[in-house]
């Protein structure tokens, strides 16, 4: 059985990106109509306001500006926000520890597969409501 989460936010500058991102989300189980992909932070806090998601993708820097400051004020407005770095950097990069510090909850390397994309989500998953992990 599918679990799906209320509403997830992707942030990403590249459509493609967004578009498998979805794609992937939407294989393993959430409806669309809880997907919003957005390509810039401007965009972004206006639907975090307006839909207020369980769960944000955001790749690390969004139209060539830091997503920190903005992953800061998503997590300063709902401490519980559970955020994906979405990025080509691996944990040792400064950004993505700075994220991870801050209270980002995981980060998924680039390129996107299924596995990482559903390791994450069911990583979520399980944390919130103590589901299985999905396989």
């Amino acid at each position: 059985m599918a679990v799906a989460v209320r509403r997830i936010l992707i942030v990403d500058s590249s459509l493609p990106v967004r578009t498998v991102l979805t794609d992937i989300l939407m294989k393993l189980g959430q409806p669309p109509d809880t997907l919003i992909a957005v390509g810039s932070h401007e965009d972004a806090l206006k639907e975090f306001h307006k839909s207020h998601p369980e769960m944000v993708f955001t790749e690390m820097a969004v139209n060539g500006k830091d997503s920190l400051h903005f992953i800061e004020t998503m997590l300063n407005a709902e401490p519980r926000l559970k955020i994906v770095i979405v990025t080509a950097e691996d944990r040792t990069s400064p950004n993505v520890r700075e994220a991870i510090r801050m209270g980002a909850f995981d980060y998924v390397e680039k390129p996107l597969r299924m596995e990482k994309i559903r390791a994450a989500f069911s990583a979520i998953l399980v944390e919130e409501g103590g589901v299985e992990r999905m396989r």
